[in-house]
């Protein structure tokens, strides 16, 4: 339709109707997308309230906002959520706001992918570990010689090397968009810094796909194992680098306010935690009567065989 660097970057498309002479097209995706935007947001802010009310409800936001009124609507969370809204709407302008959502966006979609390749490799809690442990004790320094099961190790030795690959991730998006023209120019420390990279990557990798998996299936899994998950990383991260350093300092303070109430709030009042603590103290309590039963009935049928022995 016409040359791409005569386009317009903020309505690329209206620009090129009107190029080729369509005035009256520019109009009709002009207000496309108006409609498509508004669509967009309004999408975001409606379950909104929702998973607010959903989170004091669990004790990890403050209970007040779980109120609702006698229609059973969370009128707390909704007063909340719009106001915060109507205040970033006010401070920031659509582009923050937009790079806010992408960054948002994208360290979710990450940390799925970083939930994904652990929870494959966990140890099933259910499963007798026994015969295992011991077959692990004997082939615990052979790497090509993994126990057929999920262990504690094994569940470790996946946790950290995952860890480990998303910091040589980070790495490699840094030095994929700051040292571009060096490595256009093929300068030796840029190619050094790339290939030590990609070679602990890669040897992570194996490591991780050396480690047995969890033997329980659910009615969708993720192919690829470990080797999508790992890509979805590189391109979430890369695509976060890329992203302007205000919407960097702007999401940090956005996470540390949402740290500060966890840390101070939300880990003292969690709903999850009250349930482990009693189901602890249970489980102590049932522990504790099992003996004492046992007890009972062995003194039972101890004065049982007394009143024989008087009786013969």
């Amino acid at each position: 339709m016409m040359p791409y660097y005569l386009l317009n970057i903020h309505s690329p498309l209206p620009v090129a109707f009107a190029y080729i002479g369509w005035a009256a097209a520019k109009y009709v995706v002009a207000v496309g997308s108006l409609c498509a935007l508004s669509t967009r947001l309004l999408g975001s802010m409606f379950p909104m309230p929702r998973v607010i009310f959903a989170m004091a409800r669990d004790g990890l936001l403050f209970r007040s906002l779980s109120t609702v009124s006698s229609r059973q609507s969370p009128v707390m969370a909704t007063l909340s959520s719009g106001l915060v809204a109507a205040i970033m709407a006010l401070l920031f302008d659509l582009k923050a706001l937009v790079n806010m959502m992408s960054i948002g966006t994208l360290f979710a979609y990450t940390l799925v992918a970083i939930c994904i390749l652990i929870l494959r490799y966990q140890e099933d809690p259910a499963e007798d570990c026994n015969s295992i442990c011991k077959a692990e004790s004997i082939s615990s320094l052979s790497f090509l010689n993994p126990p057929s099961l999920p262990t504690a190790r094994t569940s470790k030795i996946v946790t950290t090397c995952t860890a480990i690959i998303v910091v040589l991730v980070l790495g490699l998006a840094v030095i994929l968009t700051v040292a571009l023209r060096s490595l256009a120019r093929k300068c030796l420390w840029s190619l050094l810094c790339l290939s030590v990279l990609l070679v602990a990557i890669i040897l992570g990798t194996l490591l991780i796909w050396r480690q047995p998996k969890n033997p329980t299936r659910a009615a969708f899994m993720v192919p690829c194992i470990p080797v999508l998950p790992i890509v979805s990383v590189f391109i979430n991260v890369y695509l976060i680098v890329q992203l302007g350093p205000d919407t960097w300092i702007r999401y940090a303070v956005w996470m540390a306010v949402g740290f500060l109430i966890y840390f101070s709030y939300g880990v003292r009042h969690s709903v999850q935690k009250q349930r482990l603590l009693n189901a602890q103290k249970t489980q102590v309590i049932q522990t504790i009567k099992t003996p004492a039963e046992g007890e009972g009935v062995t003194s039972e049928e101890g004065k049982a065989g007394e009143e024989k022995m008087e009786l013969k």
